[in-house]
């Protein structure tokens, strides 16, 4: 067996063999029989020896035998060697985990004891040593495990600690134990705020006992002052805006009833704009206030009462006017603020049938079609109608006279002159023949009228005849002049 196959099997440390105590000796017989026991184990232990001797070589010698020893030792070692270095970069990037969490602040010793363990391990598995390795590296492994599950535990504990040291202002231990809560949970932003603002605490304790002392003498003023210097200096602290906060409200209550009293006069000026400013200010002082609430109340029915006399007022106006559209806005508004109000009520329904009148008559008259019988039945009702109305409406009444003048104009003849070659053949359709002429005059009510011309192998032709009311004509030529 070379030395090269001696490394591949697991090294053997001896084991010391204890001393014997020496005993006194009993009496001989007993003597004889443990000496004769002991030359008999003597014995047997040298034939065991020899034949160990003699037949242990012999077995070694056989090839399979040798070959399988040496590959189990060497598989041993390597599978030891492997669970070492596994294990081993596992510690090690746990122990960096652990590093990043500043662990020697808040665990030093046991930190130290796992590092030193984990080092041993390593320097053991560089010795070949795999099983000592492992072993150092599994009481690494136990320190390891337990810090990191006391981790969360520390923070918690070391948070509640910063809390109390900043509330008692001692600055350097409130960031001593923040520091160590943001290195184990770093995504604690409210410890991070907090470690922040213990670099001026010292300031703000001094600046918020100043400001007690102020308030306590009765210098509401000054201690506000001193409290909004400590907010430039921490903009973001909640507690002194409370102070502040309230230091307001308490320097507003003082003024509360001379506000209330702004606000009545502003009342009864009608200046209900100031009133209602005022009464803001007091409300901020007082919400919950009775006197505010039954103010609020006033200036809400005392503004009602003006808006609705100021439509109604305009509503007429425009009625006056006979603008029937901004009449009909303005008291629909009305009726917005209240919808049980008669009188807008009424004024709205009146406003519109005078609007529709209005806008039926001027309609009728564009027209001017009222030698139709249906367009004189309208006219008619719309003339009764209007004569009904009950309001004093110049332009409607002067509508209804139009209408009228338009109907008696419409049943007055005007005189027509129709113009001819005196070889055609003239018809006007509800009228008559009239025959051939070359100047010809009639008179016709006001209408349209359809004229004919006929002439023996001449095409015939055909013209309308349009007569409005009081005005008369151009002459109508009316001829046939194309040969068939």
């Amino acid at each position: 067996m070379t030395s090269g196959d001696t490394e591949q099997f697991e090294r053997i440390e001896p084991v010391g063999r204890q001393a014997e105590t020496t005993r006194l000796p009993e009496d001989a017989a007993s003597h004889g029989r443990r000496l004769w026991w002991w030359i008999v184990a003597v014995g047997f232990l040298s034939i065991a020896a020899m034949t160990t001797l003699v037949y242990l070589p012999q077995w070694l010698s056989k090839p399979g035998t040798r070959a399988s020893a040496i590959d189990s030792a060497r598989t041993r070692l390597q599978d030891q060697a492997t669970q070492a270095e596994s294990l081993r970069q596992d510690l090690y990037e746990r122990w960096l985990k652990l590093e990043a969490m500043d662990v020697s602040t808040w665990a030093g010793v046991r930190a130290e004891r796992a590092l030193k363990l984990l080092q041993e391990g390593e320097q053991l598995a560089s010795e070949v040593d795999h099983l000592g390795a492992l072993r150092a590296l599994g009481a690494s492994n136990e320190l390891l495990t337990a810090l990191t599950e006391q981790a969360p535990g520390i923070a918690a504990d070391r948070r509640e600690a910063g809390w109390l040291a900043y509330r008692r202002g001692d600055s350097q231990a409130a960031a001593e134990h923040f520091r160590v809560v943001l290195a184990i949970e770093p995504d604690d932003q409210e410890v991070r705020v907090a470690l922040n603002r213990t670099a001026y605490l010292p300031q703000l304790l001094e600046l918020s006992r100043r400001s007690r002392a102020l308030e306590s003498d009765g210098d509401l003023q000054g201690a506000l002052t001193a409290l909004r210097e400590a907010l430039i200096i921490d903009p973001e602290n909640a507690e002194i805006e409370a102070e502040i906060e309230r230091l307001n409200a308490a320097q507003a209550v003082a003024g509360f009833e001379a506000i209330m009293s702004r606000v009545y006069r502003a009342i009864s000026a009608e200046n209900y704009t100031a009133a209602r400013q005022a009464l803001g200010s007091a409300a901020a002082l007082r919400p919950q206030s009775p006197e505010v609430r039954d103010a609020g109340i006033q200036i809400d029915v005392a503004v009602r009462a003006a808006k609705t006399e100021s439509l109604r007022a305009q509503a007429a106006a425009m009625e006056s006017r006979e603008d029937w559209e901004s009449a009909i806005g303005l008291y629909s508004e009305l009726l917005q603020i209240d919808p049980a109000l008669v009188l807008a009520q009424q004024g709205r329904d009146r406003a519109r049938r005078l609007a529709s009148l209005t806008t039926r008559a001027e309609a009728l008259l564009e027209s001017g079609e009222f030698s139709k019988d249906d367009v004189k039945r309208l006219a008619e009702t719309l003339i009764e109608q209007i004569d009904t109305v009950k309001a004093n409406a110049p332009s409607l009444q002067s509508l209804a006279e139009q209408l009228q003048q338009a109907l008696y104009l419409s049943q007055q003849p005007v005189r027509v002159q129709l113009q001819s070659d005196n070889q055609t053949d003239i018809v006007v359709y509800r009228i008559g023949r009239l025959g051939a002429f070359e100047n010809h005059e009639l008179e016709l009510i006001p209408g349209r009228y359809t004229v004919v011309g006929t002439r023996s192998g001449y095409r015939d032709v055909r013209a309308e005849l349009v007569v409005k009311a009081g005005i008369t004509p151009t002459p109508l030529l009316i001829r046939c002049e194309e040969q068939i």
